[in-house]
């Protein structure tokens, strides 16, 4: 991986616990851990995924006689390889993706030099299935497909899975992510399984949760359940998974905004996810289970987007009064 996009080059934030008001489980000994997945040199998680793919083509030969790359994206992972590509000496992206693509993704495409694409309407595929189309037709295109690409969950388990362990102290015992791709959740949940496996971890239990869009619900970046592709096995990488509507993401994700943690509506859904979890566990009187050395169930989640794209969302599908400035009566900390 070029050393510019290394994650040990450049290390991730560190991770602080929400604050009481945030909490409604504080008092129960739960922390509530979101743990980012970018900085603020380059805000896009996909960073690392786009750079991991990149690199693995190259050492195979897959990037030779290749002049353009076409990936279908919600974003994010688009701006990754349009940053990223001029690396692997490829400087032209397209991204394919869905005709109701917030206008903030499509100038955040434009703005690191990456053309979106609509899908064909004569063809009726998908994003995904019209990126694999086009790459078929054009000896010179290369398709990473995110979706089926290892090396996406590769790098989530080398490099974000040991950031997850270090900012929860090795004290996790509740893992959340929202899901799109499905790279997050599998590659950082096959690490935290193996850390909590080994032998001074023995009693140690870990769940797993995930958290996808309830039907007819759209969030940038992540998918409903009837939208996630089988490839990565996600089905046995998790123990439960969740289903978030749109305006509970996007309160959360305000919610975190105004104690200044900036994260967007997908790490929305993690943190709705989180909230759901613990609810689930407690409904299920198995909360205890879930205690680590120090009588602490804590839960982390993961936050991989911002807010700067989707502004005039919020104000549209949010209630006036979720729109509130914070009240100072409900800090205590």
């Amino acid at each position: 991986m070029r050393t510019h996009f290394s994650p040990i080059k450049n290390p991730l934030p560190h991770s602080f616990p929400l604050p009481k008001h945030l909490n409604e489980f504080a008092d129960e000994g739960v922390k509530l851990i979101p743990i980012s997945l970018f900085d603020h040199r380059f805000p896009n998680m996909k960073r690392v995924v786009a750079a991991a793919m990149l690199e693995k083509a190259k050492i195979q030969g897959e990037l030779n006689g290749k002049k353009t790359i076409i990936e279908a994206t919600s974003g994010n992972t688009g701006a990754a390889l349009g940053m990223v590509a001029p690396f692997y000496g490829i400087r032209k992206v397209l991204a394919v993706v869905k005709w109701d693509t917030a206008p903030g993704k499509l100038e955040q495409l434009r703005f690191f030099g990456v053309q979106p694409l609509f899908p064909d309407p004569e063809y009726k595929l998908s994003p995904v299935e019209e990126a694999r189309r086009l790459a078929a037709l054009h000896e010179d295109y290369f398709n990473p497909d995110q979706y089926r690409n290892t090396a996406n969950w590769e790098a989530h388990f080398e490099y974000n899975g040991p950031h997850v362990w270090s900012e929860t102290g090795g004290k996790i015992t509740v893992f959340c992510a929202a899901m799109g791709t499905t790279g997050t959740i599998v590659g950082i949940g096959k690490f935290l399984r193996a850390q909590c496996a080994r032998v001074n971890y023995t009693r140690r239990n870990l769940t797993i949760m995930g958290g996808v869009l309830a039907p007819g619900h759209a969030i940038p970046g992540v998918r409903t359940e009837a939208e996630l592709q089988p490839d990565f096995k996600w089905r046995d990488a998790i123990d439960k998974l969740f289903h978030v509507e749109m305006k509970d993401s996007y309160r959360a994700s305000r919610e975190m905004c105004q104690i200044g943690e900036m994260y967007g509506p997908s790490s929305g859904v993690s943190l709705v996810t989180a909230r759901q979890a613990v609810r689930y566990l407690k409904e299920n009187k198995i909360l205890d289970r879930y205690r680590n050395e120090d009588g602490e169930v804590v839960v982390g989640f993961t936050c991989g987007d911002g807010p700067h794209p989707y502004y005039e969302k919020y104000s549209k599908d949010l209630d006036s009064r979720d729109m509130e400035p914070l009240d100072p009566a409900c800090i205590t900390d």
